[in-house]
């Protein structure tokens, strides 16, 4: 089967993560696969910003947690239900 095909369809989202931190050359492998990743009309508008402090993506989260509560659109509302 082809590769590509075979990591479509292998693929998962990630909804629980362990509480290390992953190596540098594992962050910028992923970035750098971030920054390859093809775009509409190649216009590549990545901006990446990486969070490692673990007080700080605890805060996020609350936040996008209460942002999602009060929010109108239907999508999140439906992720809500």
């Amino acid at each position: 089967m082809n590769d590509t095909l075979q990591i479509i369809k292998s693929r998962r989202s990630t909804r629980v993560f362990l509480p290390e931190q992953i190596e540098q050359a594992e962050l910028e492998a992923i970035l750098e696969a971030g920054i390859y990743a093809p775009s509409a009309v190649n216009q590549q508008p990545w901006y990446f910003t990486v969070v490692q402090n673990k007080d700080l993506l605890d805060r996020m989260n609350l936040s996008f947690k209460e942002l999602a509560k009060k929010s109108e659109h239907p999508h999140v509302k439906k992720c809500r239900k």
